[in-house]
Parts: structure tokens; C-alpha cells; sequence
């Protein structure tokens, strides 16, 4: 269970998403500014050898991967509603 975006990313007008938010499936900027990192807890299910996996994302004062411009690679295209 997971989210494909970070919340944030819904805030930012639909019309201007392309431009301003750059977004793998693990990583997301907002306008060079904001900065989040998709990740998976992993949760022990009680009397069985499985889990239950839940996608999350947390916020960054910067990005791990970024490129020195702020870009990133891997870039897919902004959420719509």
C-alpha cells in the first residue's frame, strides 16, 4: 500500500505541474525547493514468515540524488487529480 506522490505534490496547480515538479517513482522535487524520498516499511505480519509493505514519503532538506543543476535523472511526468 503506498502513495505514487508526496501530498504536496496536489497542492501545486494542475496546469502548472510540468514545470515545476520533477518526480521518479521514489524521488520528487517541488520548484527546486522541496524535496522528498519514497521509501517502504516494511510491518511483520503476527504467526506468519511475511509482511505488509507500506509506501511512504518523507520530506528532505535536499536530495541524495540530485545533479549539482538540481535535476534529476529518470524524470517521469507531474501527477494530475
Amino acid at each position: 500500500m503506498g502513495f505514487r506522490w508526496p501530498e504536496p505534490c496536489f497542492g501545486v496547480p494542475e496546469a502548472e505541474r510540468d514545470s515545476r515538479i520533477k518526480a521518479t517513482s521514489d524521488t520528487c522535487s517541488i520548484d527546486d525547493e522541496a524535496f522528498f524520498i519514497r521509501g517502504i516499511i516494511l510491518i511483520p505480519i503476527k504467526g506468519r514468515d511475511d509482511h505488509f509493505g507500506l509506501g511512504v514519503w518523507v520530506s528532505q532538506s535536499r536530495y541524495l540524488g540530485a545533479e549539482d543543476d538540481g535535476s534529476l535523472s529518470g524524470q517521469q511526468s507531474a501527477p494530475s487529480d
